[in-house]
C-alpha cells in the first residue's frame, strides 16, 4: 500500500475510534457548539461550577479510556511501512491547559463571545510524525485534502 493510502486507512481508523468513544460517554451532554466562551469563566477568570465538572468528568472518562488509546496508537503503528512513519503520539489535555485556553480566549478581541467547540476542540489527541515528510509532503497534502472533502470535515490539522 502507498503511504497515501495507509494515511486514509489511519485517520478512518482514528474516527472511528472517536465516534465509538463519544457514543460510550454517557456523562453530561451539552452542546458546545451553541455555549460561548463567555458563559463557561465568570468575571474573576474563573470556570464555572457547572463546566468544570462536565469538563473534569469528560477528562476523567477519556483518562479511564487510556488503555484504549494506546491500542490505537499500536493498531496506527501497524498499518504503515516502517520506513514511512517516525512515531506516533496521543495525549488528553490537561486541566489547566483547558483554563489556559478558555482564559485567552476571553482575552482576545472576541472577548470570549465564540462558540465554545472553537476553543476546546482538542481534549485528546493524535499526532503523526513521517520519517520523509518533505518527500512526500504534496501527497500527504493533496490526500489530507481529499479526505477533508470525502468526509465533508471542515478541517485536518497538519503542520
Amino acid at each position: 500500500m502507498s503511504l497515501e493510502n495507509d494515511l486514509e486507512s489511519a485517520i478512518l481508523k482514528i474516527n472511528v475510534f472517536y465516534n465509538k468513544l463519544s457514543t460510550e460517554y454517557t456523562g453530561e451532554i451539552f452542546n458546545f457548539r451553541k455555549e460561548k466562551v463567555k458563559n463557561v469563566i465568570d468575571d474573576d477568570s474563573i470556570i464555572k461550577d457547572t463546566y468544570q465538572n462536565i469538563f473534569d468528568n469528560y477528562r476523567q472518562f477519556l483518562i479511564d479510556n487510556q488503555l484504549s488509546l494506546y491500542t490505537l496508537n499500536f493498531d496506527l503503528e501497524n498499518m504503515f511501512d516502517a520506513n514511512d512513519l517516525y512515531k506516533i503520539n496521543e495525549r488528553i489535555k490537561a486541566a489547566n491547559s483547558i483554563y489556559e485556553k478558555l482564559r485567552r480566549y476571553c482575552d482576545k478581541k472576541e472577548k470570549g463571545d465564540i462558540s465554545l467547540n472553537k476553543c476546546l476542540n482538542d481534549f485528546f489527541g493524535i499526532r503523526m510524525i513521517f520519517t520523509d515528510l518533505i518527500e512526500n509532503e504534496q501527497n500527504i497534502l493533496k490526500t489530507l485534502e481529499e479526505l477533508k472533502k470525502k468526509w465533508h470535515h471542515k478541517k485536518i490539522l497538519y503542520s
